[in-house]
């Protein structure tokens, strides 16, 4: 695998600083803002796991929604601290944190210290890492691990000693004990690595295989030891096929997965420049090493492609352990496509070409600070602010119900009201002629739009305008509609 070369100037004297930089805004930002309201996954992951005994949470497998060593993790932070949404959500926190320093040294051993800092500081003032890391789930430990392993993988092909490829166990086994989607990105790993070594040894050599094996070997032990105690459950889970969504077509998980990327002031053409940047850095990548692109991406395509051919629901979420090679391969296209400019300036190409790269990584950075004010503007969904609204204003003969399970889970299993959901348009216009009030609570309205279409009809015709309580999730507003009598 080619190195790159460092470039000179300020630019690589800057790097350990911007990376110090990047760690300690990284930390203030994401405490900032970390105690307020959970949304619909972190209450389903306090209320069936977390709250659980710790030998409950390692043998017992509600759903893919527990990811089981972000609940063990959990389950201690809360016994140190009590409960609270800032506690629930601190593992989560220190490893976005973690993951700040561990992009950079990734990325020193791809390419220049300014390209990994810039990366590192760009990850510091992402709106999208600050979010997850503010979101009591194991994604960040994802993203840890993703970066860890490909180092050590990296690390093991060039030193071939044992101990990197043991450490690349332990790592991945830890990812799969935190997500399942963790096992696809390991297996997509193998593949790249067993490519690599067929296109770069001379001959077949034993001893070019052994220490890889040992590693993957690690970890499917360690990975199977870890679940031993749950694989029934999780059989049993992955068995049940209406766990899935019928609607679950690689076009659906492309479309779910573009809706989820949406953010901020984002247009055609800022999506445009963004994808030819992307573009860019791929074929620098590959043409560096293509080991270290495969590394970088088929992970991702593997957890795609099987997703949608086991008719899964595809979420972002599932890709946010790629966000550190994402962050890698953009700042390395936008500084090519930099200097490629800047080449083309003559001598006054000359004098930039110290700060050029500077400029270019400012102007990313700017990008990155105008975006992240959006994920302060409130929870991630305001559960709460329904719920004080409907107490201010229900009187003591209304009826106050659910559309949609979200609400139904959310009100009865965290807040403890006995609201009951109604299911049709119909029973919802004989709760109307039984009370002067019908309160209606939702959330995730396209699925509500989706799987009770006659009931969202009605709402939306028939009652009050719904009161709107935004949140920063997509698709994540709650909404309270107040439903007369019927006339």
């Amino acid at each position: 695998m080619k190195a790159f070369a460092e470039p000179d100037g300020p630019a690589a004297r800057l790097a350990p600083w911007m990376v110090l930089v990047a760690v300690v805004l990284g930390a203030a930002l994401r405490g900032l803002g970390a105690g307020e309201q959970l949304w619909f996954d972190e209450i389903e992951t306090l209320v069936d796991s977390v709250r659980q005994p710790l030998v409950a949470i390692v043998t017992h497998f509600p759903s893919n929604n527990n990811h089981v060593l972000y609940s063990v993790l959990a389950n201690l932070s809360i016994s140190a601290f009590g409960e609270h949404p800032w506690v629930v959500r601190l593992p989560a926190i220190l490893f976005g944190v973690a993951s700040i320093p561990l992009l950079y040294g990734l990325g020193k051993a791809v390419t220049g210290r300014f390209e990994a800092a810039s990366a590192a500081l760009l990850m510091a003032l992402s709106y999208h890492h600050v979010w997850y890391s503010q979101n009591a789930r194991g994604y960040t430990i994802l993203l840890c691990v993703g970066l860890l392993s490909t180092q050590l993988a990296l690390k093991g092909l060039r030193d071939r000693k044992a101990a990197p490829w043991l450490a690349f166990g332990v790592v991945a086994a830890l990812g799969a004990y935190t997500h399942l989607t963790m096992i696809l990105a390991t297996i997509g790993m193998a593949a790249i690595i067993g490519l690599h070594l067929v296109a770069t040894r001379r001959g077949f050599k034993l001893q070019d295989w052994t220490l890889p094996a040992l590693g993957f070997a690690t970890a499917a032990l360690v990975t199977v030891a870890l679940y031993a105690p749950l694989l029934g459950d999780v059989q049993a889970f992955f068995g049940d096929t209406s766990q899935g969504v019928k609607a679950a077509s690689p076009l659906w998980a492309l479309a779910e997965l573009a809706r989820g990327l949406q953010v901020g002031y984002a247009t055609g053409a800022v999506v445009a420049v963004a994808a030819a940047v992307f573009l860019v850095g791929c074929w620098s990548y590959l043409r560096q090493s293509p080991t270290i692109l495969a590394l970088f991406l088929a992970p991702g395509i593997l957890v795609f492609a099987t997703s949608a051919l086991m008719q899964r629901p595809t979420f972002p979420r599932f890709f946010f352990f790629m966000a550190g090679f994402i962050l890698l391969i953009v700042v390395r296209g936008a500084l090519t496509i930099t200097e490629f400019i800047r080449a083309r300036l003559g001598g006054f190409g000359e004098v930039l070409r110290p700060w050029a790269p500077l400029a270019a990584v400012a102007s990313m950075v700017l990008a990155s600070v105008v975006i992240l004010p959006r994920n302060y503007g409130g929870p991630k969904q305001d559960f709460a602010g329904a719920l004080r609204y409907i107490d201010a204003r229900a009187g003591p003969t209304d009826l106050v119900t659910t559309a949609g399970g979200g609400t139904t889970y959310v009100y009865g299993a965290y807040y403890g009201r006995p609201w009951k959901r109604v299911t049709g348009a119909p029973e919802l216009k004989a709760a109307r002629a039984a009370h002067p009030n019908v309160w209606v609570v939702r959330t995730f309205e396209r699925y509500v739009r989706k799987d009770e279409g006659p009931l969202f009809a009605a709402l939306e015709t028939t009652c009050d305008p719904a009161v709107t309580f935004p949140g920063t999730l997509a698709d994540g507003d709650v909404f309270v509609s107040r439903c007369g009598p019927v006339t």
